[in-house]
């Protein structure tokens, strides 16, 4: 055990187990003397029918799964090439943004101006004039309050 790594004893005997399970392994256990017991022999079964019954198992339900994820892949293929040809397809939109010609961010658009369809002055001077309310004063142009 030091010199082939492994930790625990219960590893080996349930690795033993399992082979002798699976038909690949056949153990001959050594006789008891006494307290002692001697060595047991373990014979080398690969060429056992049910060994390679249950290998054969094994491979045959991975090449299916295999298969349906092959299928499972090409089908998904097939619709992002049928998307992709569509008019409206995901490569085909036009995402606008917040940019200008030379790729820089632009600024964001001024606020409008309020026109009023009053004729009456007193009315356009009262409407217009400056006052901080709803103004953002941080703004790069500026405030009618600065």
């Amino acid at each position: 055990m030091p010199y082939s790594g492994v930790g625990k004893t219960g590893n080996v005997s349930g690795a033993i187990k399992e082979l002798a399970r699976m038909h690949a392994l056949q153990v001959l256990p050594g006789s008891r003397v006494g307290v002692t017991r001697e060595c047991s022999t373990y014979r080398v079964t690969l060429t056992d029918p049910k060994f390679l019954e249950i290998c054969n198992e094994i491979y045959a339900s991975a090449r299916k799964e295999i298969a349906q994820e092959r299928e499972y892949g090409a089908s998904q293929k097939a619709k992002r090439q049928r998307d992709a040809r569509k008019p409206d397809g995901p490569s085909l939109r036009v995402v606008t943004q917040n940019t200008n010609g030379g790729g820089g961010l632009r600024p964001p658009a001024p606020p409008a101006v309020f026109v009023s369809n009053s004729n009456s002055k007193a009315d356009t001077l009262k409407k217009e004039a400056p006052t901080c309310e709803g103004l953002n004063l941080s703004s790069p142009w500026g405030s009618a309050c600065e």
